[in-house]
């Protein structure tokens, strides 16, 4: 789970209905018996949620880096509209970020280099945070931390964490590997501000 915004969650807490409250916070989940560990949650926004961000738990048992969840601290989305129990097509919300964000150029990379190469085969600590499209989309674009060129995943060999890509690159041991973003590093959340960087001709 990355790259999202999850805000106004746990609203019976505010506007009642007992039985809902067990299922409160931004981001919980179920560890009977520590069954349901070593998810990977990173890059996220978990905002105005009731009665808190983050069950405990998340952190405890899951894989959780890169995430925005200070309640004291307000991430500037363009715009909340409000907060209220009563779903409102035309009155959603605006995720993106405004200028001077604290979520911006403050992500993680998602995955990293196995050791230094170049070409259009580039092997990862774990491919499973890109996708190639299954013939059905285009590929994600990837983009190496300090750079400044995307290109497209062709190919994703799960077995062996092995991204398959449209136009070489040359990369370091342990350097980051995100989808496409600009400035320092990726932005957290749903939306990369600005525009995303041009692609790398095949």
């Amino acid at each position: 789970m990355y790259g999202n915004v999850l805000y106004g969650n746990g609203l019976s807490h505010r506007y009642g209905g007992e039985g809902m409250k067990s299922f409160s916070y931004g981001l919980s989940m179920s560890t009977y018996q520590d069954r349901r560990t070593n998810n990977f949650i990173v890059n996220n926004i978990i905002w105005g949620n009731l009665p808190g961000n983050v069950d405990p738990n998340i952190v405890k048992y899951q894989d959780f880096r890169g995430n925005f969840t200070n309640a004291l601290v307000d991430p500037l989305f363009a715009s909340t509209n409000g907060l209220g129990w009563k779903y409102d097509p035309d009155n959603l919300p605006d995720f993106r970020l405004r200028p001077g964000s604290p979520c911006v150029d403050a992500g993680t990379w998602l995955a990293y280099t196995i050791e230094a190469g170049s070409g259009t085969a580039m092997r990862l600590d774990n491919s499973l945070f890109f996708s190639d499209g299954n013939g059905i989309v285009e590929g994600d674009r990837v983009q190496l931390e300090g750079q400044t060129t995307a290109t497209l995943v062709v190919s994703n060999d799960f077995r062996s964490n092995t991204l398959y890509l449209a136009a070489p690159l040359t990369w370091s041991r342990r350097q980051g590997v995100s989808l496409s973003y600009r400035g320092r590093a990726p932005d957290i959340g749903a939306y990369e501000t600005p525009a995303p960087p041009r692609l790398e001709s095949p």
